[in-house]
């Protein structure tokens, strides 16, 4: 995007989720399933070009510090975060059989939504990282250094 439309472009995406958000969270959940659907395809189809090719022959120990293996960890630990955005809607999730207004208990529908995401985001992240260690070591200058591994593993895979 030209940077001259860039400040243009901020305001109408947040104007448009500011107007999306006024329907309410059912409307909105209805709409961000819509809008995740692509992302699920492209992971689930980078996951399954790579499957032929993961291998454990290219694994060596990290080369990195503590401190960068540490920053790493917790950014996939956040990956969870949809997990904890699911939480904070239990406010708006079915209650429980049996359970009222007074004594608020919404567990099974959050159990559901929260196991779905977290095996996802497991699942995912396992997958994802173990085909980005399965490069083989003369394929990593060709890929380049992205710190978005679903990208490499997606730029690596399809030219095989």
């Amino acid at each position: 995007m030209p940077s001259d439309h860039i400040a243009a472009a901020t305001v109408a995406l947040i104007l448009l989720v500011g107007a999306i958000n006024y329907f309410g969270p059912k409307h909105t959940g209805r709409i961000a399933v819509w809008l995740a659907l692509p992302t699920v395809v492209v992971v689930v189809v980078i996951i399954l070009m790579s499957l032929p090719h993961l291998t454990v022959a290219y694994l060596e120990p990290s080369h990195k510090s503590f401190a960068k293996n540490w920053s790493s960890f917790v950014g996939v630990i956040l990956a969870l975060s949809g997990v904890e955005a699911i939480a904070n809607l239990t406010g708006v999730m079915k209650l429980d059989p049996g359970t009222s207004l007074d004594k608020p208990m919404v567990g099974k529908t959050a159990r559901k939504a929260i196991l779905i995401v977290a095996l996802e985001v497991v699942l995912g992240t396992a997958l994802l990282g173990w085909a980005m260690v399965s490069l083989p070591p003369d394929a990593k200058p060709v890929v380049p250094l992205d710190p978005d591994m679903k990208t490499t593993a997606a730029r690596h895979w399809k030219t095989c």
